[in-house]
């Protein structure tokens, strides 16, 4: 199945060793809410915390010299954010909805892992994580077709919110079809318009915006997975009546 790699900044760090020490760490922190719209840090301030979604969802965005917005990416519940050798904040996070999360001071992570082989092993697969998100979000952006792009949001959804593509399974789409076009380099009317052509072939069913059931989730996963073949048969096949009607 295809799946969006996380960005380096957003990554639960390999290995239990390291996660073991952050829930340590964290096991004390204080839980801090976050309204819809609100930043959480803004691109270029200073890093020095490391933060843990417990709950809801955070958009990662940076903006473009004529004023776009970008989306690199998404964290869920159980994502760190942070967790990076950069001074500055590469990204704006905000609440997309209503978050909560917990933050701890950078300093105390190096402190604790500071002449272990933990460090080595950190300082090594950031660069690595950070190369290959990079590689991810370019092939997507520049070498799928729009439907392709959509059925690997749909599928990444599924996987980072722990559903599995089968048959009748249901996403919550928490982020607005904005957010979506932004993360995917398409207009949120070719984000619509390939939602619609999915779901008009029988692919996925919609139960009102924020809600995808899966119907096919054989051609789905092909889709995603960038099988024109699949894209030809389902867009060649007519609208069923009912759903022309």
């Amino acid at each position: 199945m295809y799946t969006f790699s996380r960005i380096d900044c957003a990554q639960q760090m390999p290995g239990s060793e390291v996660d073991g020490c952050l829930s340590d760490l964290f096991s004390n922190a204080a839980i801090e809410r976050v309204q819809p719209g609100h930043g959480i840090f803004w691109e270029e301030d200073s890093s020095e915390d490391i933060f843990l979604v417990l709950e809801g969802l955070v958009r990662l965005y940076r903006m473009l010299p004529d004023g776009r917005r970008v989306i690199v990416g998404f964290l869920f519940a159980g994502d760190y954010m942070g967790l990076s050798w950069q001074e500055e904040q590469r990204h704006t996070a905000e609440a997309v909805s209503q978050v909560k999360l917990q933050r701890i001071a950078k300093s105390q992570f190096y402190d604790r892992v500071a002449r272990t082989p933990l460090q080595d092993r950190f300082a090594h697969s950031q660069p690595r994580d950070e190369m290959c998100a990079a590689q991810d979000q370019m092939m997507l952006v520049l070498r799928r077709s729009a439907d392709e792009r959509v059925a690997a949001f749909l599928a990444f959804v599924a996987d980072r919110t722990g559903r599995t593509l089968d048959k009748g399974s249901e996403l919550r789409l928490a982020m607005p079809r904005i957010d979506i076009a932004d993360y995917l380099g398409l207009t949120i009317e070719t984000v619509s318009r390939s939602i619609s052509k999915l779901r008009d072939r029988g692919v996925i069913s919609l139960n009102g915006p924020s809600r995808v059931r899966i119907e096919k989730p054989h051609m789905l996963r092909q889709l995603a997975e960038g099988d024109e073949s699949v894209l030809e048969y389902v867009m060649s096949k007519p609208i069923p009546a009912a759903v022309a009607a």
